[in-house]
């Protein structure tokens, strides 16, 4: 029995099962919201290109809040009518997923923050995928939470792009408060922002840093990252920890921020290895791409 459950396919099967009850959890809570995040982002940039205001764009009483630069990536997007539009992103976010699988092994392709953003078509899941690929620019635009993990030079570009963007729409300033506001109304807080945890959480990040600081900073948002809906968990798929990953999945506010605080924690102790998805063995090592040591 022992040596059954330490089979990878074995693992990787409980695994799955373990995802559906999340999954259909998620699909009935946001079945009337099918790519809504994508089309927001298109809405914005519509109104952007007709000279209106892109923060008063609202789709299914989800209004856009992020910088103006995050418009640019949806301005095609604006130009062709919404079901070609919804076609295209669809396939984007779809081929995220498959790519995520792919890297990490076939058993994520079910994971429930993973399906819950291809599926409201966030803009976090491509721009995460981004940045593995190596395009860490092109996922900072796509969602400035990426910053992180993002390369010094293509944070700098970004910071520059944003200050550019400011000064051609410096009515976002303005906006500001009125967004935080709405923001709040729109979406709960998920993880440890702006409350009693925030501290030790950082604090437990920061010790995860010294041992590991790409999984630090791939930890970051999801922990205590402003602006964080439920796919903001996919981001722990890279650091590569199978327990983390699943505790993470789990849709109860602030679990997932406190299974993180206690991964670094581990980390700094020497209890857990690096599984880090740079250094994980390829799918075809490890059957299902569990991280058995994770």
């Amino acid at each position: 029995m022992t040596s059954l459950l330490r089979n990878p396919r074995v693992i990787a099967a409980l695994i799955a099962a373990w995802f559906i009850p999340t999954i259909v959890f998620w699909l009935r809570l946001s079945s009337h919201l099918l790519l809504n995040d994508g089309l927001v982002y298109r809405a914005g940039a519509e109104a952007l290109l007709a000279g209106g205001d892109p923060w008063a764009a609202t789709v299914n009483g989800y209004s856009y809040a992020a910088p103006p630069l995050e418009l640019v990536p949806f301005i095609p997007g604006a130009l062709v009518p919404v079901p070609v539009f919804m076609v295209a992103w669809g396939a984007i976010c779809a081929a995220s997923v498959l790519i995520i699988g792919r890297r990490l092994g076939w058993v994520w392709l079910l994971y429930p923050p993973l399906l819950h953003g291809a599926w409201l078509g966030n803009p976090a899941i491509p721009g995460m995928v981004a940045v593995m690929l190596g395009l860490p620019l092109l996922g900072l635009v796509l969602k400035p939470q990426l910053l992180f993990v993002g390369t010094r030079r293509a944070v700098a570009i970004f910071a520059v792009l944003s200050l550019l963007a400011l000064v051609l729409r410096p009515d976002f300033l303005a906006a500001i408060s009125s967004l935080v506001g709405r923001y709040g109304d729109q979406s709960a807080v998920v993880n440890a922002w702006m409350t009693p945890w925030m501290i030790p959480v950082g604090i437990s990040l920061i010790m995860l840093a010294r041992r590991d600081r790409q999984a630090a900073a791939w930890l970051v948002m999801p922990a205590i990252g402003p602006a964080m809906g439920w796919y903001g968990y996919a981001m722990v798929l890279p650091v590569g920890s199978t327990w983390l990953s699943v505790a993470c999945a789990i849709p109860v506010p602030g679990l997932g921020a406190g299974a993180i605080a206690l991964y670094g924690i581990s980390r700094y102790v020497g209890w857990s290895p690096s599984t880090t998805w740079t250094a994980r063995r390829s799918p075809a090592a490890d059957p299902g791409g569990v991280a058995t040591t994770g």
